[in-house]
């Protein structure tokens, strides 16, 4: 007797209860399961991100904007979308909108029930054919007659060169119906012809795409398998649409997900509760292959249940059909089909051991099935199910006793029993069981022999016996339709073979056929019969990839269960559009992210640029001089030279006013031009504001006057930007979108890292009981950070300086007043020695700012030391003592009461400014760091001096009331006062000067060529735009209650709304 298994219900094999080895039995070395453990051990954990369920929530909604728009004058932009969203396998999102929108183009192109031609337009013309009809228009193929050079009698030899529209003519001829001659023709033309295109020069998407479909008809492919290989080919085409290829490729992954979950469930049933490898060691181990079968049939994920019941009876039919096929017995087989026709639990006795686990199992299944429809009130739904069951272990029988028999049917015969043994009419049946829409009228006309589910059993059984008959002849099998028509009609193999392929072909134009409206159910039902049927296509076209799974099946289930799709880095700019609308792209990419990746591309086109001479190209080229040489000059032929001014025609153009604006912000020394158009357009620009302007447009001209784009945080700029550009009419949507979503998912790291420097200045460093002299201003100075880069590929970069900039900020509030002058003598030393021994020396407050900032730079070496990089700490420690000298001078004149002529004060003001010392730690962390620019960075060059000059003077004009109350060295203005015998005001107005010099220093010091590569210069750029910042006003570093306190929530707290608008 069977011992029962409690956990699963199923007998399991005694051990003296194996199947009589006393039986000659006819096996087949099938090859194992491929997969091994594979999807048994796969972490089947189901879970979505939220960014990317967000994401396609926001694409969704912008891919059925397009769908809906009105048709109008995009008729054929509409055409090729809805393809595009059909064949990258999304449309399952917008099927009513799809069928509305082709609705209305049919309508509209129809004139008496006659289509409209596009003589001139092959390939729009046979894909408004090829989807209306795959919708189940009734439109006529007539409409190709004018095609075809009647005379000749053949298809116009002036359509050959237009590949694709021969590629589009080609996939509508395969939705041919019987006595469709044009089709027939047109098929056998545009195969012959593409096949020929494919040796000349076709673009990368057309000659893939050509390639891959001559490989596999469009109608006759598996939808999920078709969609991700067009994503590939979508992706190369240059008129792609982002938006819809980003929403297709997060679809295509977050299904993959949730079919991963279910392939892994399925095979943990197979290998764990039927224990197939040892239960059914003369089976196919095809589970896997089973599901990816499933897949063909529907991936959508509203089919979840529907896959959930089918994917269990595809797997029992395949153990029963090996059993059938040559394993069991006459008498065994006689038995188990009165069992499953009986359909009584209570049988199981009567069976042999092997059997009992598969009846049982058989049984249990619908069971499940009975149970789960029960919740909805479908229970009854199983028995037809069940129904078709019978009829497939009939068939089999019946093919059992012709094998043993040795007897070979005639076709008819063989046919009529070998289309219900193929499984195809039980399958759909069960197909539909789990599908919410079907209603037991559905379920009767699937199980009364429908023409269309008749057509589909004979292209599999066909397609079945032609691939997989001579390995069937060597393990011992009943004879194929093969064996029967040599046998019938004293034919040779490959005259049967050919005639049979006739029969495929003809059952095909059934098909098509029966898919025409109006329909007997619904189409959703068609196609899954549709969808089956192409199965057989695809695995049983050169061999049975199913038994034998090693090769494309195996390549086949890697691309649809096992890799994602991955999605492009960066936006790609080269799209076919003018080109100045290329340059406002450009300009868009840029504000949402100075210095993002985009650059590379940005600077490709560069050699584009001189055959363009629109005012505004030239303005937006010149904002990017920090990578090209522009001259000025291009600006002359806007000025009045009699008049001495500007001229007054251009005032009213008030976007191409503020473009000028921008682009005077990268002025050099000597460029007066760029001088008087920054004063005329900064006036104008003001005046305008009283003017009737968009919003977009108004908000951001006051924006620009407040901050000028130049000197501005670039994060900061990007989430103002953001919200003036989606109230531009003219606002890409898939940029704006991308831009909201990446700024949202980079607040999260920077959310991360915050809250990591924060618990170390609060818990570790214990700032506010340890060092209750200082500016607590840890999440500040993180801002500053952010200042100098947001993007994630400097987040080593800013775990370094993060640190670096909290403890300079604690040692210079020790300086600035609260040491006493011995104290930091002795600290400075000690810096100077860089020697923890010397701790002993120090007082108690400054041992534990001491020992930070020794622990702070030993972090760092060893973080660099990975990297094989640790001696580069050495020139930031170089710097960090040059700084803390520098504090020690300053404070040896506050103590002393001294006050130094303006180029005493400024040169040690521009080391104690700290800029230099930042800069060089802004550097430790980045990947493209050499020992070469880090000895450029500590020599003094030119574009650091002119930001530690901006740094100086700016937190000077605006700080130094406040310092002298606390009581602080001389600043800028004391010394320049004093000097010169100045008015506050007066000296403020000369320091100003100074910086506006030292700006246009840095404008010609990032001109290429560089001294160091543009992203170690933008650091230096980067901290001189927070000065501009966050001291023009007043310290808001200091004092940061005010406008710190909202740039700090806008980048750090509050997310975007990604809501499309």
């Amino acid at each position: 007797m069977s011992k029962v298994s409690s956990s699963s219900s199923l007998p399991v094999f005694s051990q003296d209860a194996k199947p009589n080895s006393n039986i000659t039995r006819h096996t087949a070395t099938f090859h194992p399961s491929i997969w091994g453990d594979y999807f048994l051990s796969y972490d089947s954990s189901f879970q979505e991100d939220d960014s990317d369920i967000k994401q396609v929530s926001l694409l969704k909604d912008y891919v059925r904007k397009m769908i809906v728009s009105p048709i109008d004058d995009n008729f054929l932009s509409k055409l090729n979308f809805i393809n595009s969203v059909q064949r990258l396998g999304v449309s399952y999102h917008f099927e009513h909108e799809i069928d509305e929108a082709l609705h209305q183009m049919y309508e509209i192109s129809t004139k008496e029930n006659n289509i409209i031609n596009y003589d001139d337009d092959l390939h729009h013309l046979a894909l408004f054919f090829r989807l209306l009809r795959q919708q189940g228009y009734p439109i006529s193929s007539d409409i190709f007659y004018h095609l075809k050079d009647h005379k000749a009698g053949k298809f116009k030899e002036s359509i050959v060169n237009d590949v694709q529209g021969m590629l589009s003519l080609y996939e509508a001829s395969q939705l041919r119906f019987h006595g469709e001659d044009i089709l027939e023709e047109a098929y056998s033309f545009t195969l012959s012809e593409l096949t020929k295109s494919l040796t000349t020069k076709l673009s990368p998407f057309l000659s893939g795409l050509v390639d891959h479909s001559i490989g596999q008809a469009l109608r006759k492919g598996m939808p999920r398998l078709e969609a991700r290989y067009y994503i590939s080919f979508y992706q190369q085409d240059p008129s792609h649409n982002q938006c819809l290829l980003t929403f297709a490729k997060l679809d295509f992954n977050m299904l993959q997900k949730l079919h991963q979950k279910e392939v892994s469930d399925v095979t943990k049933w197979w290998v764990k509760d039927l224990n197939v490898s040892t239960n059914f060691p003369f089976v196919r181990d095809r589970i896997v292959e089973g599901y990816f079968w499933i897949v063909g049939v529907y991936y959508e994920p509203q089919y979840c249940l529907a896959r959930r019941i089918l994917r269990k009876v595809i797997a029992i039919s395949s153990i029963i059909d090996d059993m059938y096929d040559a394993y069991g017995t006459i008498d065994e087989l006689e038995i188990f089909t009165n069992a499953v026709d009986r359909w009584d639990i209570s049988l199981l006795i009567d069976l042999p051991e092997y059997m009992k686990l598969c009846y049982k199992a058989l049984l249990d299944i619908f069971e499940e099935t009975e149970q789960e429809l029960r919740k909805r009130g479908k229970e009854n739904f199983v028995n037809y199910a069940k129904k078709e069951m019978k009829r497939l272990v009939q068939a089999y029988l019946i093919e059992s006793r012709w094998f043993h028999s040795n007897h070979t049917p005639t076709v008819e015969e063989y046919m009529e029993i070998a289309t219900a043994s193929c499984g195809y009419a039980m399958l759909t049946t069960v197909s539909f069981l789990g599908m919410e829409e079907t209603t037991e009228e559905v379920l009767v006309w699937a199980t009364t022999d429908p023409k269309i589910i008749e057509a589909a059993s004979i292209i599999c059984r066909l397609m079945d016996d032609i691939v997989g008959s001579e390995f069937e002849h060597e393990r011992g099998h009943v004879v194929s339709s093969l064996d029967c028509y040599m046998k019938q009609y004293n034919s040779s193999r490959q005259d049967a073979i050919k005639e049979l392929l006739k029969l495929v072909e003809s059952a095909w134009k059934d098909i098509n056929e029966e898919c025409l409206n109006p329909t007997q159910v619904p189409m959703e039902f068609l196609m899954r019969v549709v969808n089956l049927t192409r199965m057989m296509d695809v695995l049983y076209k050169e061999q049975d990839n199913y038994t034998h799974p090693g090769g494309i099946m195996k390549d086949y289930i890697k691309v649809l269960l096992i890799n994602k799709v991955y999605d492009f880095k960066g936006l790609s700019i080269y799209i076919y559009i003018s080109y100045t609308h290329l340059f406002k792209f450009i300009i868009n990419i840029c504000r949402y992210s100075p210095c993002s990746p985009c650059l590379s591309s940005i600077s490709d086109f560069h050699t584009y640029l001189n055959t363009y001479t629109h005012i505004y190209i030239y303005i937006y080229i010149y904002k990017f001089n920090t990578l090209f040489a522009c001259k000025t000059d291009i600006f002359y032929h806007l000025k009045d030279h009699k008049a001495g001014k500007f001229k007054e025609s251009i005032v009213n153009d008030v976007q191409g006013m503020l473009s000028l604006y921008e682009a005077s912000q990268l002025r050099f020394h000597g460029e007066d031009i760029l001088e008087e158009a920054y004063s005329f357009t900064l006036s104008e620009l003001t005046k305008s504001l009283t003017t009737k302007l968009s919003p977009f447009l108004s908000g951001l001209v006051d924006h620009s006057i407040g901050q000028a784009l130049r000197k501005g945080m670039p994060r900061l700029e990007a989430r103002y930007y953001i919200s003036f550009y989606q109230q531009d009419p003219s606002h890409n949507q898939c940029l704006l979108t991308f831009a909201k979503l990446d700024f949202n998912m980079l607040q999260k790291l920077h959310q991360k890292e915050v809250s990591d420097v924060t618990k170390w200045w609060v818990k570790d460093l214990n700032v506010s009981t340890n060092f209750p002299f200082v500016r607590d201003r840890i999440v500040e100075g993180y801002f500053w950070i952010v200042g100098v880069y947001y993007e994630p590929q400097y987040c080593l970069a800013r775990r370094i300086l993060r640190k670096v900039i909290a403890i300079s900020s604690i040692i210079d509030d020790m300086y600035d007043a609260y040491g006493t002058i011995d104290e930091l003598e002795i600290f400075t030393n000690a810096v100077d020695r860089w020697d923890i021994s010397l701790l002993i020396d120090l007082p108690e407050y400054m041992k534990l700012c001491y020992k930070a900032l020794l622990d702070i730079f030993e972090e760092t070496e060893q973080e660099l030391r990975k990297r094989g990089k640790e001696n580069f700490v050495n020139y930031a420690k170089k710097e960090m003592k040059r700084l803390v000298q520098a504090y020690l001078i300053e404070s040896r004149w506050f103590h002393s009461n001294h006050t130094p002529t303006v180029e005493e004060y400024m040169e040690i003001a521009t080391a104690s400014c700290g800029y230099a010392m930042l800069t060089t730690v802004s550097f430790l962390g980045m990947e493209e760091t050499t020992e070469e620019v880090l000895v450029w960075a500590t020599t003094d060059p030119k574009i650091i001096e002119a930001a530690s000059i901006i740094c100086r003077l700016m937190d000077d004009i605006v700080g130094s009331e406040f310092e002298h109350e606390r009581g602080h060295v001389v600043s800028s203005l004391d010394c320049y006062m004093k000097q010169y015998n100045s008015s506050r005001q007066d000296a403020i107005k000369e320091l100003l000067k100074l910086v506006e010099s030292a700006w246009k220093d840095i404008n010609e010091e990032c001109l290429n060529p560089t001294q160091v590569p543009m992203e170690f210069l933008m650091r230096v750029v980067n901290l001189t735009r927070m000065m501009d910042v966050l001291y023009k006003e007043q310290d808001n570093y200091t004092h940061p209650g005010g406008i710190m306190k909202d740039y700090i929530k806008v980048l750090l707290i509050n997310k975007v709304s990604t809501e499309i608008s």
